[in-house]
C-alpha cells in the first residue's frame, strides 16, 4: 500500500476507525486540516470490511466532492488486532498513529452488582458501569493470547514496533494511545497481565496501554517519536453494544429504588 501522501501534508493511521470514537477522530482530523487550509490522508484500520467501507464512503461523501480524491485521501487497511499476523502491512509513510481499536467482552448485566455499587461506590457505577457489566474472562485467541489483551494491547504494540522505522522518517511523528476513564491500577496485576483470571480484562488492558505508552515514550522520544495517552471521556459507543438496553433498564430500576429509599 502506498501512503506517500502526494495529496497531503500529513498521513494518519487510525485503528478501529469505523467505530463511534474512531470515526469521530477521523472527522475531527479532517475538520482541523480543512480549517488550517491543509490536507491529510487517513488510513482506516479496521477488522470488519463492510463496516470499514461504510465508514470510508460516509467520510468521502461528507468531505470530498471528488470521489477519486476521496478514495486517495481516505484509505482502508483490514487488520484484526486479536490475530497479530494480520497487522503486518507495507506502508511508506505514517505521521500520526492513533491506537483506538478495542473490545470490551460484556457477557451480561448484573442487577445485584449494580445495586451493590450504588451503595458502596456510586461514582464508579456512574463512570464505568462497575459490577453491573459482567465481562467474559479467560478467553484466548488462536495464538494463545488473552482475547482482550491481544486486541487492546498486544496488537497495538506490534503495530508500533512494525511502523517505528517508517515513522522515524516523519518530521514530527506522534503516537496516541486511547485509554479510558475505566483504566484502573487495581484492575491490573503483573502476575496476570493478560487478565485471564481477573474480573476486569478491559480495565486491565487500558491500564496496560497507559503503562506501555509511558514506557515506550522514554525510548521512542530519543528517535523523535512521541507517545501520548488520551481518553475520550464517558461516551456511549459500540464497544458496549448489546449491553446498552440492559444498562438503561438497570439505571431506571436504580433511580426508582433510590427514590423509594429517600422517601422512607
Amino acid at each position: 500500500m502506498s501512503t506517500s501522501g502526494s495529496l497531503s501534508s500529513v498521513v494518519a493511521l487510525v485503528t478501529g476507525a469505523n467505530g463511534d470514537i474512531g470515526f469521530g477522530i477521523c472527522e475531527r482530523l479532517l475538520d482541523h486540516y480543512e480549517t488550517i487550509d491543509s490536507s491529510i490522508t487517513i488510513i482506516l484500520a479496521c477488522r470488519n470490511k463492510k463496516k470499514a467501507q461504510q465508514a470510508q464512503q460516509q467520510l468521502i461523501s461528507k468531505y470530498f466532492a471528488n470521489s477519486v480524491e476521496g478514495e486517495e485521501r481516505i484509505q482502508l487497511v483490514l487488520m484484526d488486532l486479536s490475530n497479530t499476523a494480520s497487522v503486518f502491512a507495507a506502508f511508506d509513510r505514517i505521521d500520526f498513529l492513533i491506537l483506538n481499536a478495542g473490545i470490551m467482552p460484556i457477557s451480561h448485566m448484573s442487577l445485584s452488582g449494580a445495586f451493590k455499587d450504588l451503595f458502596t461506590r456510586p461514582a464508579t457505577l456512574a463512570k464505568t458501569g462497575g459490577d453491573a457489566l459482567i465481562q467474559r474472562t479467560g478467553t484466548v485467541t488462536s495464538e494463545g493470547l488473552g482475547e482482550v489483551f491481544s486486541a487492546n494491547v498486544f496488537g497495538h504494540y506490534i503495530i508500533v514496533r512494525e511502523l517505528e522505522d517508517i515513522m522515524i522518517k516523519s518530521k514530527s511523528p506522534r503516537i496516541v494511545w486511547m485509554s479510558s476513564t475505566t483504566a484502573s491500577p487495581s484492575a491490573m496485576s503483573f502476575e496476570d497481565y493478560q487478565c485471564l483470571k481477573g474480573k476486569y480484562p478491559y480495565e486491565s488492558s487500558k491500564r496496560m496501554c497507559e503503562i506501555l505508552s509511558l514506557e515506550m515514550n522514554s525510548d521512542l522520544a530519543k528517535k523523535g517519536i512521541h507517545s501520548f495517552i488520551a481518553s475520550p471521556g464517558n461516551v456511549s459507543s459500540g464497544i458496549t453494544q448489546g449491553a446498552i438496553a440492559g444498562f438503561v433498564l438497570v439505571g431506571v430500576l436504580i433511580i426508582v429504588s433510590y427514590s423509594t429509599l429517600c422517601m422512607l
